[in-house]
């Protein structure tokens, strides 16, 4: 992906990413408006983001230690993306984590269902005690 962004910048990744990022069931305009955001991204964005993924360390180990940290994953129902069972696994490493799936959303739910996306923003933290 890449060498595709520094060859052909936004354009080149935005029809594939679109495909993978969003939901089958999602409609036009969320497509036409998630493109457009990506045909405005820099080619050195786009870069940089791929790489510091490449190249992220495993912060596995540090999950635990969020015992503290109220902490809500929210997952798309349809996600490409990101596979169900390693958010999953994240959320068990996080004591007290809550893990929620969001209706008729890929990988972008809060563009997706942001209806469903703030309801359950809401209901996590109306649910806090401070």
């Amino acid at each position: 992906m890449i060498a595709r962004a520094l060859d052909g910048g936004s354009n080149a990744l935005a029809d594939e990413l679109a495909a993978k990022f969003l939901a089958e069931s999602a409609p036009d305009e969320v497509r036409k408006q998630l493109r457009e955001m990506m045909e405005r991204t820099p080619r050195n964005g786009i870069v940089g983001a791929l790489e510091a993924m490449r190249d992220r360390p495993d912060s596995a180990p540090v999950l635990r230690t969020l015992a503290s940290v109220p902490t809500l994953l929210l997952i798309g129902e349809c996600d490409a993306r990101t596979p169900r069972a390693s958010m999953q696994a994240m959320a068990d490493q996080i004591p007290g984590a809550r893990f929620e799936i969001v209706p008729d959303a890929g990988h972008v739910a809060p563009f997706e269902n942001p209806a469903a996306v703030i309801f359950r923003l809401r209901q996590f933290l109306d649910e806090l005690s401070f």
